[in-house]
């Protein structure tokens, strides 16, 4: 079974985009550091959203999404 829209991808974009995930042992500290750090990376590409002229010709919209959250941890002894 092939995934939604898998065949609508065009060959120039076939191993550009990318799916992952982690589970990281973090301090609030280095979780607000690594927040701040995604947020540097994407704020120079969201003008273009907003902004029309600031699009490549070959650019395509591209969703990102990224979360993070506790998850469920017991200290074991």
């Amino acid at each position: 079974m092939k995934a939604a829209g898998a065949a609508a991808v065009p060959q120039e974009w076939k191993g550009k985009l990318s799916t992952g995930g982690s589970t990281l042992w973090l301090t609030p500290d280095e979780a607000q550091q690594l927040q701040q750090a995604i947020s540097r990376l994407v704020d120079p590409y969201v003008e273009r959203w907003h902004k029309p002229e600031t699009r490549p010709a070959d650019g395509r919209p591209v969703r990102l999404f990224h979360t993070t959250y506790l998850t469920p941890y017991t200290e074991q002894p």
